[in-house]
């Protein structure tokens, strides 16, 4: 739980494979770009409708950032995970997530700048709480391979 809500994780005895984990990802931003398709689709025209369009389009491709923990990133680790081990793909998913959202820090600056919209800084700040989260579970995840590597 964290201030901004809480998110619910299930496990299960057998685990998943990878490609149902990342259609289970998928699903989002899929809705997402299904609802805004149909709302364009819909002979309804008013603002509200091109503002919902919009914003479904706007999580769509939020979402599929590859930032940890949004679905682009988990989405990434699968395949990563696939290739290199949990591990490793841990750990590169961490520096793609901390150069992502770096870039994203200086295009939202200006966007900031320019648009002067401060709702946007609330954004960004929230997206460096989440990395930093991921940045714990990472060191976690470290300390428990070094255990287990020196057992």
């Amino acid at each position: 739980m964290n201030i901004f809500g809480f998110s619910a994780q299930l496990y299960a005895y057998k685990p998943r494979k990878s490609y149902i984990k990342v259609i289970t990802y998928l699903a989002g931003p899929i809705f997402n770009l299904i609802c805004a398709i149909v709302f364009y689709f819909s002979n309804l025209e008013s603002e509200f409708i091109q503002n919902v369009i919009y914003t479904n389009l706007a999580l769509c491709i939020f979402n599929l950032f590859p930032i940890m923990p949004l679905d682009g990133g988990k989405i990434l680790k699968e395949v990563l995970k696939n290739f290199l081990g949990n591990k490793n793909a841990s750990i590169i998913m961490n520096t793609i997530t901390k150069v992502f959202l770096l870039i994203i820090s200086a295009v939202y600056s200006i966007a900031i700048l320019k648009i002067k919209n401060f709702a946007i800084l609330f954004l960004l700040i929230y997206m460096w709480y989440l990395y930093s989260i991921e940045e714990k579970k990472l060191a976690t995840l470290k300390r428990v391979y070094e255990i287990i590597e020196k057992s």
